[in-house]
């Protein structure tokens, strides 16, 4: 699990196609995490609940993907889920939802709504 921010340590640095493989990386090591990868996982929370506010869908999406399996691994344990809070992501999930669901914002999610 150490490798999870080794996969996305220099996202920043690489192009959207190498970000996009990333986080695609990233979140199929978040399937089924066992509780005692919350120490490694927690370190790239920070990291994906930012990417909610990324430009490119398929990125956001594969974010998503990570934390909502994150959330899944944890979810019987109120602790983890508080930590998980703790990072803004539910400010910048219903942001998220929010903007998607408005249809007029800049958001990737609407961009994409709107047109399929």
């Amino acid at each position: 699990m150490k490798d999870i921010m080794a996969v996305l340590s220099y996202l920043d640095f690489f192009s959207t196609g190498v970000q996009r493989v990333a986080l695609s990386t990233a979140a199929d090591m978040c399937k089924k995490l066992p509780l005692d990868a919350a120490e490694f996982v927690m370190e790239a929370v920070p990291l994906l609940t930012n990417l909610l506010q990324y430009h490119d869908a398929k990125v956001l999406e594969q974010a998503s993907v990570c934390l909502t399996r994150i959330a899944e691994a944890f979810a019987s344990s109120l602790d983890k889920l508080d930590e998980l809070c703790n990072h803004g992501l539910v400010d910048q999930a219903a942001s998220l939802i929010f903007t998607s669901n408005s249809g007029v914002g800049r958001h990737p999610l609407a961009r994409r709504r709107t047109r399929g």
